[in-house]
């Protein structure tokens, strides 16, 4: 399909998202799903879903969330991203069904059009000596694959703007609109935080008391070779890919460097650091990589291993015995282990500062410097003047990320501290508030109403905004109302997903 175009035209770039992807999980220490015991993912009408996509869908969103957050990659994250996978896989389908169903189609010019989005060059045209390299290093199943989900794609874009183009927002929504979400408040706030709230005495205590239970697994650090090996590869790629690594070996049993020869023949991300896979414990390679590095000797180089990635060679770099960990590593497990006396003794900390203030015993600010835990406390808890909503809002980057150490979580100031704040009358204080940062005492300066010249200004894009949020709130009532004639059963591990 769209011959015509790969003739005439190419991207290193997706080359090498998929070369990354294809043995990201030996640099993460990350299993994949391909040999999973579980029966299903999910069916959707007795239709199962493909453990191949999931497998796909899991190691992209691995592979950007390990980009974005680097060496602050939580493993916690994890079981999230399965279910938040599963549950798009689910969307997916059913929004595909109905596209099919309405008669929703896409023609080649529009999959030409997509494709040429990801070909440009610095000056945003289409680059076709970039497209036509990787087009020439690219199998030509990978190309109907990827146009197929272009397609899809495009079906389910078509359907949404079908869907939304009911929506309308009228002269007066838009002024109510207005009003309501672009208020700002001149805020002050006092926030106890749990996790600051436990003695530093009570958590080396903890600590010495079960000791036992923080201990680290026995781990070995390895380098590794790989040559890769789709699933679907023929007899006569296998043996190519089982010679090009023997080849190799026969170098490292001559004396080659191994860190050189995999920098120059590897074909893993770690290449570029030697082959080094860094330490992990036993559960975090595929079963015929671990069975192989947890039984050499140190600086001990394997004989040809095949697992689902490929041939590899793998040479050990080192041990590590089992341990205790230190109590700066576990510290923040502690205080999260000890957070239900965490949140009772804040909780009680914070009733007794806002008793305080209650008595008119007590200043605002000053009980804020003695008691806060707000970067904000050295102002008298003086936080600023916020916004309602911070999509909305004016406010620079830096002064958002600050923000985010008090108040905002995610992409939006937290619900519960935004309601009380803009419920308060000026002048007055709120009750304890619980939010995700702990618990706050709020006090409301003033209210600033938005301006109505600024309204006129900018009614374009409020307006754009607010059709915006009314057409996403519109389209997901709308999937939830077809999701509900669908028969959906999803595999344990994952059905708390489906339950949105």
């Amino acid at each position: 399909m769209l011959r015509s175009l790969r003739k005439k035209t190419k991207i290193i770039l997706w080359f090498i998202i998929i070369a990354f992807v294809g043995s990201i999980f030996f640099v993460w220490g990350m299993k994949t799903y391909q040999k999973s015991p579980e029966p299903i993912i999910a069916s959707i009408n007795n239709i199962s879903l493909s453990p191949n996509e999931f497998n796909d869908l899991y190691q992209q969103y691995i592979s950007f969330y390990r980009n974005l957050y680097k060496d602050n990659f939580n493993q916690n994250m994890l079981p999230k991203l399965e279910k938040a996978i599963v549950e798009q896989m689910i969307r997916d389908h059913i929004l595909l069904n109905e596209a099919y169903r309405q008669k929703i189609k896409v023609n080649n010019e529009e999959i030409i059009d997509e494709i040429k989005k990801s070909f440009l060059d610095k000056e945003g045209k289409f680059d076709t000596k970039l497209y036509n390299t990787y087009v020439k290093n690219t199998p030509a199943s990978w190309w109907h694959k990827h146009e197929q989900r272009i397609k899809n794609t495009l079906r389910i874009q078509k359907l949404q703007s079908l869907v939304n183009d009911q929506v309308k927002v009228s002269q007066k929504e838009l002024l109510s609109f207005y009003q309501l979400e672009y208020i700002k408040a001149k805020v002050y706030h006092i926030l106890i935080d749990p996790k600051k709230c436990l003695e530093e005495d009570r958590i080396k205590d903890y600590y010495q008391k079960n000791k036992n239970n923080f201990l680290n697994s026995p781990q070995v650090k390895a380098s590794h070779i790989l040559i890769k090996l789709g699933h679907k590869a023929n007899r006569t790629e296998s043996r190519k890919a089982k010679d090009t690594i023997a080849n190799i070996l026969e170098k490292v049993k001559k004396g080659d460097n191994f860190a050189n020869l995999a920098k120059k023949f590897s074909q893993c991300p770690s290449k570029d650091k030697g082959g080094d896979l860094g330490y992990f414990a036993k559960g975090a390679m595929v079963p015929e990589f671990e069975e192989v590095v947890f039984n050499l000797k140190l600086d001990q180089v394997s004989n040809i291993v095949k697992t689902t990635f490929g041939y590899h060679i793998i040479k050990l770099t080192g041990k590590k015995e089992k341990e205790y960990k230190s109590l700066p590593e576990v510290k923040t497990e502690i205080i999260k282990s000890l957070s239900k006396e965490a949140e009772e003794i804040a909780n009680k900390k914070a009733l007794f500062v806002w008793n305080k203030l209650q008595s008119k015993k007590a200043d605002f600010e000053k009980m804020a410097k003695k008691y806060s835990h707000s970067p904000c406390s050295n102002k008298g808890g003086y936080i600023g003047i916020i916004p309602k909503n911070l999509n909305y809002s004016d406010l620079k980057p830096d002064e958002i990320n600050n923000l985010r150490k008090e108040i905002v979580k995610g992409w939006d100031i937290d619900p519960n501290f935004s309601d009380a704040a803009f419920s308060l009358k000026e002048n007055s204080i709120s009750k304890v508030i619980k939010s995700s940062f702990g618990y706050h005492i709020i006090k409301l300066e003033k209210l600033i109403l938005p301006s109505l010249t600024d309204f006129e200004k900018e009614k374009e894009s409020i307006q754009s905004r607010l059709l915006t949020d009314k057409k996403n709130s519109f389209f997901d009532d709308w999937y939830r109302e077809i999701k509900s004639r669908y028969k959906i059963v999803v595999n344990s591990r994952f059905e708390s997903s489906s339950k949105k």
